[in-house]
Order: structure tokens, then C-alpha cells, then sequence
């Protein structure tokens, strides 16, 4: 996926456990990245903050959750990204 100023790579799941997501920023910009479960609740906010030009990555500790779809959203600037993820335990 990719937008005017970053581009995020489908996350992958590493173990029964954690998630991985990565993102590319184009711009350095304050970045906010959350976890929302279908019913729109946040689950984890895992990225607030300053991210500089770059890729980065962030593992998500999902022991907590349940096994399901997951949705996250990447807002870098004005833009905002989103997509699903599936949590298989």
C-alpha cells in the first residue's frame, strides 16, 4: 500500500504472539498507529509520536487478545492509512 508520504507493508505474524508492521515514511512526521478490534475499540496504540524519513518496524504483543480481525490505522500528517489484519492464536 502506498500513499503520497509513506507506505505500510502487510502485517506479518512472526509467532503465535506477536505481529509485525512495517511502514515507510517519505516525510519525517508525527505518526500515530493503533489497533482497533471489529467493534472499533482501541486495542494497543503502538506509534505516537515523531518518526523520522525512513523504514520502520514495530512488533505487536498480541498475547492478550483473542484470535480474530484486527484493524489497524497509520495516521502520518493529514493522511491516514488503514487496513486488516488476522490474528490466528
Amino acid at each position: 500500500m502506498k500513499c503520497q508520504h509513506y507506505k505500510v507493508r502487510y502485517p506479518i505474524q512472526d509467532t503465535f504472539i506477536f505481529l509485525t508492521i512495517s511502514f515507510t515514511l517519505e516525510l519525517g512526521s508525527n505518526v500515530e498507529l493503533a489497533v482497533f478490534d471489529v467493534s472499533g475499540r482501541e486495542v494497543a496504540r503502538l506509534v505516537d509520536g515523531y518518526c523520522s524519513v525512513g523504514s520502520h518496524e514495530v512488533s505487536f504483543d498480541a498475547s492478550h487478545l483473542s484470535s480474530g480481525i484486527y484493524v489497524y490505522r497509520l495516521t502520518s500528517g493529514v493522511q491516514t492509512l488503514s487496513g486488516k489484519m488476522v490474528l490466528m492464536k
